[in-house]
């Protein structure tokens, strides 16, 4: 509570410019020093060693615009020797060596982004990027426990929270129930009805997204790209997630769908796979 907090990031792309386009004046241009303080923690965190090249691969969303990913270049031109911005669902893909016929899912915070894996450096139709994400479902949680419990001050925190441990979008078979304050006592309220009703909100636009990249694939491979799905993303990690799109993708034929062993870090490990595989010669280019 005596902190000043910044979120420098807005849909999983930097809010303000380095160059100061878009920047309001005043206190709020700290959101991008907050960005350089970060990436110089983590560089610190490297533990580089006297006259060692400092190389960064940056994940953005699958569909971020040239101006976007400009942005993180500005920022860090001056914190590292090379820096490269790539689609973070891809960098999923590569990470676990799906090369092929595949479609990850990578469900964070401000996007949710989809990318369909055929061989080769997937192209502006071959991804989509999705604003119905984590934030989205906090955003409703939060609003449906105000109105449920609506004597008790409920914080945005609290709501994400309560989600992360309890997210579901598999069938109510219980209740989930959660200890407010009201009026200073104890009280307990069932939450599984709008928790449910929230993490749903993803799913129309996500299984629709699903159903377009493999519908309009190559007809040969649309089985073996449908049965393989790879979920990713803090989102990834909602209960009955995968049970539900392989229902939605039941008409096509079946469908198998799965989670990363590390939903929090399955993209950074294909950023560090994909650094040590990148030529010298390609690291001069970037």
């Amino acid at each position: 509570m005596t902190l000043d907090l910044y979120y420098p990031l807005e849909k999983g792309v930097l809010k303000y410019r380095p160059d100061g386009s878009g920047s309001p004046a005043g206190d709020d241009n700290r959101e991008i020093a907050a960005v350089e303080e970060l990436v110089q923690h983590v560089i610190g965190l490297a533990e580089i060693k006297p006259n060692q090249k400092v190389r960064a691969v940056v994940g953005a969303p699958a569909l971020a615009s040239m101006n976007d990913k400009q942005a993180i270049i500005d920022v860090m031109k001056d914190l590292v020797d090379a820096v490269m911005v790539v689609s973070e669902p891809f960098l999923v893909a590569y990470g676990l060596g799906l090369y092929n016929n595949a479609v990850i899912v990578d469900i964070g915070a401000g996007t949710l982004d989809l990318c369909r894996v055929h061989g080769t450096i997937p192209s502006e139709e071959d991804q989509r990027t999705l604003y119905e994400a984590g934030n989205y479902v906090d955003e409703k949680f939060h609003s449906l426990l105000q109105e449920k419990v609506p004597d008790s001050p409920i914080s945005r925190h609290l709501a994400k929270s309560l989600k992360e441990r309890y997210a579901f979008v598999s069938p109510i078979t219980e209740g989930i129930s959660v200890e407010f304050q009201v009026e200073g006592k104890p009280v307990l309220y069932n939450i599984a009805e709008e928790l449910k009703e929230s993490c749903g909100g993803i799913l129309p636009n996500m299984q629709a997204a699903i159903r377009e990249l493999i519908t309009t694939f190559e007809p040969e491979f649309q089985d073996e790209m449908r049965n393989s799905i790879v979920l990713a993303g803090g989102g990834s990690q909602i209960k009955g997630l995968p049970e539900v799109i392989e229902s939605d993708l039941a008409e096509f034929g079946s469908a198998r769908v799965t989670v990363v062993d590390d939903p929090v870090y399955g993209g950074a490990l294909g950023g560090l796979k994909l650094a040590k595989d990148m030529p010298e010669d390609e690291w001069k280019n970037v």
